[in-house]
């Protein structure tokens, strides 16, 4: 906690949404000079925080898609504690600056920062800022245009919301949410594993939707909740000494999120920078990895996580599966549990099919990478996750009129792996969601068919060793390779 006494620096940042636009343009237009259409936050604690359609959100300082601001205006120095303006702000987020509270003209940004700027330093922000809508519709066109603008809301993307805000279901948020962020995360789907202390067999227990014999209807998915929240409380004083309080106060955000049924507020991509730290930095325990591989594992579950992964220009989900290697095999376990969850979403599995890893593009050949390697991986564990990932980025969805499939190319290095895995010793779980996943890779490329059959891969050996599978290895897996 920061000291009572600390002084902390306060400031404002003002963007002129309008890129000098209206600097240019203003008085040709409006008969009247204006120098930008301004929005502004404030920055203190290291935070900057800022108020829109979205509610109040912060983010670090020049990091929304407005960047970097035109001005930075000093307002002083404040002694408050930063628990008790997080208590203030909180407080705020659901009263009078709550996201149905948002009012282009008289509610807008510049109101939050000047009463924020006045509780914090007993200043106010400069008078042109808060003068501007006023000096707008004192003009033939702000008058005419008046209607217009009081259903319009400003809300800049990348800032992480704060208190009961963000509720993507309300009609304030849908009118300036695209159609991805404004998707509602799926009920749970049918098939769901819970893997914890309760051991594999009643885990697989409540896979209930997989047919004994056939291929499964419905992905594996890997919720486990309790064991997060045990996983990350264990590790979260020894993080205290190598995060900052900021950092790990987004660590409890993320948490407090994912045991929310339906949380009223988002993730940003600041919350995944942290777990990205943690697994990529070497001066981290393995037991630290492991918890925050943990509460990325539960984030994958939900499609808006997905989304804002999806759009996240620095690929911080990126970055962090090609750390997998490196990783032990507990994190290694959660982070492919991680792609199970992502797949099982049909707008997380269209980014694993995607093999191009540029912003708003596809993780296709890094999950792949990742799958193959827990499937020659000499640990069961990984081998059983691996599988189960391997159903996942092979299975066919439909998307409209078209089928999403695993490319060809990807599919001989999926396919190859899983052929050597069927002929090891392994679960029959692992065993059947290997079969299924094979079959689709030579759905895909029939090549994969050809180096089955040279690799030796028979499936009346395979019905010796699980004759509870008989029909799976005959009747599926013995037509499939029959393609070659």
């Amino acid at each position: 906690m920061m000291d009572v006494f600390e002084d902390h620096s306060v400031s404002i940042y003002i963007y002129d949404i309008s890129k000098g636009f209206a600097k240019a343009m203003s008085a040709m237009l409006l008969g009247k000079q204006l120098d930008g259409i301004w929005h502004t936050a404030v920055v203190v604690y290291g935070q900057e925080f800022f108020f829109g359609g979205n509610g109040i959100q912060s983010c670090d300082p020049g990091t929304t898609i407005l960047q970097q601001p035109d001005k930075i205006e000093q307002l002083g120095t404040t002694q408050i504690p930063y628990d008790m303006f997080m208590d203030y702000i909180h407080e705020l987020s659901t009263s009078s600056f709550g996201p149905e509270k948002y009012h282009l003209l008289n509610h807008n940004c510049n109101t939050f920062t000047s009463e924020v700027a006045q509780f914090l330093t007993g200043s106010s922000i400069p008078s042109y800022i808060t003068d501007l809508p006023q000096e707008f519709l004192n003009t033939p066109l702000g008058a005419m245009v008046k209607p217009y603008l009081d259903a319009l809301t400003v809300s800049p993307s990348g800032g992480s919301s704060i208190g009961a805000q963000s509720q993507i279901t309300s009609s304030s948020s849908k009118q300036h949410m695209s159609p991805d962020t404004a998707s509602v995360r799926p009920q749970s789907v049918e098939g769901e594993v819970t893997c914890s202390d309760i051991g594999r067999a009643e885990a697989r227990c409540e896979c209930g939707n997989q047919s004994e014999q056939g291929p499964p209807n419905s992905p594996t998915t890997y919720k486990e909740l309790k064991l997060a929240q045990q996983e990350y409380t264990e590790v979260k004083e020894s993080l205290k000494s190598l995060l900052s309080s900021r950092e790990v106060q987004l660590l409890d955000e993320i948490l407090e999120y994912i045991m929310t049924d339906e949380p009223l507020w988002g993730l940003g991509v600041n919350h995944v920078a942290v777990i990205d730290k943690i697994l990529r930095g070497k001066q981290f325990t393995e037991g630290q990895k492991k918890a925050v591989g943990g509460l990325l594992q539960e984030c994958l579950y939900r499609i808006d996580v997905i989304m804002m992964l999806r759009h996240d220009a620095d690929n911080t989900y990126f970055r962090i599966l090609t750390s997998f290697e490196q990783q032990s095999m507990k994190v290694k376990e959660k982070m492919a549990k991680g792609l199970c969850n992502c797949g099982s979403i049909d707008e997380g599995l269209e980014w694993l099919l995607k093999e191009d890893h540029t912003p708003n593009n596809g993780i296709g050949s890094v999950a792949v990478d990742v799958c193959r390697c827990c499937l020659l991986d000499n640990e069961k564990t990984l081998n059983d996750v691996g599988a189960a990932l391997s159903q996942s980025v092979t299975r066919k969805k439909v998307h409209r009129e078209s089928r999403k499939r695993v490319s060809a190319e990807l599919a001989v290095d999926l396919g190859c792996a899983i052929v050597e895995l069927l002929q090891k010793d392994t679960w029959i779980e692992t065993v059947k969601n290997g079969i299924w996943s094979l079959c689709q890779c030579i759905k895909s490329n029939s090549e994969v068919a050809a180096v089955a059959v040279v690799s030796g891969l028979d499936p009346d050996v395979l019905v010796e060793k699980y004759p509870e599978l008989r029909d799976l290895c005959i009747n599926y897996l013995k037509n499939h390779l029959s393609l070659i």
